[in-house]
C-alpha cells in the first residue's frame, strides 16, 4: 500500500477553482490487471441511418471480454430481436504497448453549488494491434442467413486500481475501451443478400462503479458501417448503426 498526497479539485457555480490537498492510500495501480473476464447485459439496437422500416431490429444483448494473456483479447457479441439473431466473436492481438502516469480526475461530491474531484496521477495503458473475427445473422422472419469474416486494427486504452482517498471509502477506478476499424468480407449469403464488401468503425467502452463495496461495470458499444451482411442490392445499402447498452459483472 503507498501512501500519496494528492488534490482535490472544488468547482463553484460561479465556475472558480480551487484545491487543496489530501493522504490517498493506494491499493492497488496496475492497469494490466484489469479483471480477466467482464460480462455485460442490456439493450441491443441496430438500424439504417435515415430510415424507419423493418430494418429496425430492437431487443436483448450480452457483450463479454476476456483476456488470455497481455497480448491476447477475446470478445464476443450477442444480440436478438423479433426480427433477427447476431452473433459476434472477435479477437485481438497486440503487437505495441506502452505503460505513462495521466491525470485522473473523478467526481467524489456534487451538489446545486459545489463539485468536488479527485485529482491524481495513475498508470494508464496504451496498446496497438490487429482484430479479426466473424459475423452472423439469423433473419428470425425469412429464410436466409448472412455472415462475413472481418479484419481490421484496434487502439485499446486501459487502467485499473483501488484507493482509499483520506476521510473517504474504498474507491476503483476501472476503465477498459476499444477503438477500432475493420474490413467486413461475405462468407455466408443467400440470393437476397448481396455479396459487396463492408466496413465499420467502431468504440467498445467498459467502466466500474463501486457501489456499497461492489465493482458495478456498466459499458456500450457503438459501430457505424455499411456491413457486408445486410440483404439488399448494394446500391440500395444504407449507412447502418448498431448499439449496446449494458450492465453487468467481473470474475
Amino acid at each position: 500500500m503507498k501512501k500519496l498526497s494528492i488534490s482535490i479539485l472544488i468547482s463553484t457555480m460561479s465556475m472558480g477553482l480551487f484545491g487543496q490537498s489530501i493522504g490517498l492510500n493506494v491499493l492497488e495501480d496496475d492497469p494490466r490487471n484489469f479483471p480477466k473476464t467482464v460480462v455485460l447485459a442490456g439493450l441491443s439496437i441496430s438500424s439504417s441511418l435515415g430510415t424507419l422500416s423493418s430494418t429496425e431490429y430492437l431487443g436483448f444483448g450480452v457483450m463479454g471480454m476476456h483476456q488470455i494473456n497481455d497480448e491476447l483479447d477475446v470478445l464476443a457479441n450477442l444480440g436478438i430481436s423479433s426480427l433477427t439473431t447476431e452473433v459476434e466473436a472477435v479477437g485481438h492481438y497486440y503487437f505495441y504497448d506502452r505503460q505513462v502516469r495521466r491525470n485522473l480526475r473523478k467526481l467524489l461530491a456534487s451538489n446545486a453549488y459545489v463539485n468536488t474531484f479527485l485529482v491524481s496521477k495513475q498508470e494508464q495503458l496504451f496498446r496497438l494491434g490487429g482484430r479479426g473475427g466473424i459475423f452472423y445473422s439469423d433473419f428470425n422472419n425469412a429464410d436466409f442467413h448472412t455472415g462475413s469474416l472481418f479484419l481490421g486494427g484496434v487502439f485499446n486504452g486501459r487502467r485499473a486500481g483501488r484507493y482509499i482517498p483520506e476521510g473517504s471509502s474504498e474507491m476503483s477506478f476501472n476503465l477498459d475501451y476499444f477503438i477500432y476499424a475493420d474490413i467486413m468480407i461475405p462468407v455466408v449469403t443467400s440470393e437476397l443478400a448481396n455479396n459487396a464488401i463492408g466496413y465499420r468503425v467502431g468504440i467498445d467502452n467498459r467502466v466500474a462503479n463501486t457501489i456499497f463495496g461492489f465493482d458495478l461495470y456498466y459499458g456500450y458499444k457503438v459501430e457505424l458501417g455499411r456491413f457486408a451482411d445486410i440483404p439488399v442490392a448494394d446500391d440500395q445499402r444504407h449507412m447502418r448503426y448498431r448499439i449496446l447498452l449494458a450492465l453487468g459483472a467481473a470474475f
